[in-house]
């Protein structure tokens, strides 16, 4: 379904429903020029964006191969910037590799979201930060519910989201 939409989220979605949340997200993060990165579910590149614009390198991950070419295109003059097709549940990434971790607004669609916080903590350094953001659910975020009826509607033999599973 991600691979399908992927040039319609990071034209439109993307830009309306992430990119005024990066720079705060970033600042929370504490992420500055001496840090390495890793981001779960970067998508079309909202926030890893912002944290190659102040971390020393970045590892930006996706499932969707899809999002990874639109991402991969985005961040090609980046040189510190690494995007790679990941699974954010099963990463493939040594344990204690990077000083901050970030997952903004992908974690609550994982299938199995306890899998995708213990490999974001797995792979952060011990007094390293990771940090995940996410909406409310659908019935108390009207335009989360719109955004997943409209993907419902492209993509109808879609699972439901974890976040509407609990």
């Amino acid at each position: 379904a991600w691979s399908a939409a992927s040039k319609g989220y990071a034209a439109n979605i993307a830009p309306l429903m992430m990119e005024a949340y990066t720079g705060e997200f970033c600042d929370r993060l504490d992420v500055g020029a001496e840090h390495t990165a890793i981001e779960l579910a970067a998508g079309s590149g909202a926030l890893t964006a912002v944290l190659a614009s102040r971390a020393k390198s970045v590892l930006a991950t996706d499932f969707s191969p899809s999002m990874v070419e639109i991402l991969k295109e985005r961040m090609k003059d980046a040189e510190h910037v690494r995007v790679e097709l990941m699974d954010g549940q099963k990463l493939t990434v040594e344990s204690d590799t990077f000083d901050r971790g970030a997952c903004c607004f992908g974690l609550m669609l994982f299938p199995n979201r306890a899998q995708g916080f213990s490999e974001l903590c797995r792979v952060v350094k011990p007094g390293g930060i990771a940090m995940v953001s996410g909406w409310g659910g659908p019935e108390r975020f009207e335009a989360f519910a719109l955004f997943l009826s409209a993907l419902q509607r492209a993509v109808p033999d879609m699972p439901p989201p974890a976040c509407l599973l609990y």
